[in-house]
């Protein structure tokens, strides 16, 4: 098991290392994946994905990833 501070390092990590929509996309994907596993709507999916980047092409035209994983991270909160 990890601890609290691998997990969030790797995270990190791993979020930092994003630097384009197809990085986003993969990452995104992956966190859909973590969350619902089998129950997993690739459609729904798919359609919060599209909405976030159609939703926020400024952040996307100036490189913001971190701001935009941000928001897809919000998404799974409520």
């Amino acid at each position: 098991m990890k601890t609290l501070s691998e997990f969030i390092t790797e995270r990190l990590l791993t979020e930092s290392e994003i630097n384009s929509e197809s990085e986003f996309r993969e990452y995104a994907e992956n966190k859909f994946k973590e969350a619902f596993g089998d129950e997993l709507d690739e459609d729904q999916m798919n359609e919060v994905i599209n909405g976030l980047l159609d939703d926020n092409k400024d952040l996307v035209e100036r490189n913001q990833w971190g701001d935009l994983i941000g928001k897809l991270n919000m998404s799974f909160a409520h």
